[in-house]
């Protein structure tokens, strides 16, 4: 089956993009055909969906890894920060919150995060299909600061890992 990765037109990637620090290695998690690529330097990407990774590997400069993001072969601390952007959503409840964990095992300096607020069906098949709906309230345990409810509809935060840096919101 062939089809495109599911489009989240609506997340504010200027905001995003200020949550990047200068310099710093990136993972993304859930890449799919590696659009952040073309906004910032990604050193790897991680997908369960092969097919989305050969696209990448063939469009932009990045590593590729195929991997359940719950389950990430990385090292501890191994990027400075790891985006999951629009992904959570696509997993199972228990999964998004292995995932969280993994992301900040693998990040050093910022994890940031960006999914629709609750749940809607996007009727697309797996791996597109979103498993699970976001609140504010599911991140209190893992120290996200929102940042953004973008339109009502989206979440936009950031967890810093190292608590030195204060951001504006």
């Amino acid at each position: 089956m062939s089809h495109e990765p599911c489009q989240h037109t609506q997340v504010n990637e200027s905001k995003v993009l200020k949550l990047i620090p200068s310099g710093a290695t990136i993972l993304d998690c859930g890449c799919g055909y590696g659009s952040w690529a073309r906004k910032v330097k990604i050193e790897v990407g991680v997908d369960v969906w092969k097919p989305y990774l050969e696209v990448a590997k063939k469009r932009y400069t990045l590593g590729v890894i195929q991997a359940h993001t719950g389950y990430l072969p990385l090292k501890d601390k191994s990027f400075d920060v790891a985006l999951t952007i629009e992904l959570i959503e696509h997993l199972t409840v228990e999964d998004g919150f292995k995932h969280l964990s993994e992301v900040e095992r693998v990040a050093r300096k910022r994890v940031i995060l960006s999914t629709p607020k609750g749940f809607f069906d996007t009727k697309l098949p797996y791996p597109e299909k979103h498993m699970s709906g976001w609140d504010v309230n599911n991140f209190n345990g893992y120290t996200f600061e929102v940042m953004n409810t973008w339109l009502g509809k989206w979440l936009i935060g950031f967890k810093d890992l190292r608590n030195t840096v204060a951001l504006e919101q």
